[in-house]
């Protein structure tokens, strides 16, 4: 592998299998450089990640409380940046019927709603193994998760909301 000039970059969630041939002993380890994105104590994305949010949205979204909009985007995610690059791609989506400030009002209110009801169907939530938990915290993929379902509601509402206004055409 030494003077190839092909690079290979893995990615992905945490797993024991990279983990361990990452270690001292492991079979990559000799031939490959190990750069941790999140759970990184000396690393914090937040700036990163504020950056990023201002620099994109404000391309599609320009209003005076940009700002606050970001920071509360920025606390959703826990330090996660695969949270705000779906707030991005979701409010700068322009297929859609809604305008980009109206996707950014509807993220800021998944944001602000309660989570209650994701504590009580997720996995670590109420009534589970894992409820020990007890806390969105704990699980800072959470929000994630409750912004990906609130997305996907959104895009079978607004398909069956097209989808019949298509019918009533085709019926005239």
């Amino acid at each position: 592998m030494r003077g190839s000039p092909f690079r290979v970059l893995v990615t992905g969630r945490p797993s024991l299998v990279l983990h361990t041939a990452l270690q001292p002993n492991g079979t990559l380890y000799a031939t490959s450089q190990h750069l941790r994105l999140s759970d990184d104590k000396d690393y914090d994305a937040t700036e990163d990640i504020r950056f990023s949010l201002r620099n994109q949205l404000g391309r599609v979204v320009a209003r005076p409380t940009l700002d606050d909009d970001v920071e509360i985007i920025v606390g959703a995610a826990s330090g996660q940046y695969i949270y705000p690059a779906t707030v991005i791609k979701y409010v700068s989506q322009l297929r859609s019927r809604a305008r980009p400030t109206e996707r950014l009002d509807t993220v800021l209110a998944w944001i602000d709603g309660d989570d209650s009801t994701l504590l009580e169907s997720h996995p670590i939530g109420s009534g589970s193994a894992g409820s020990e938990c007890g806390s969105l915290s704990e699980y800072p993929l959470a929000a994630l998760d409750s912004l990906y379902r609130s997305i996907l509601s959104a895009a079978a509402a607004e398909y069956i909301v097209s989808k019949e206004s298509s019918d009533d055409d085709s019926v005239r």
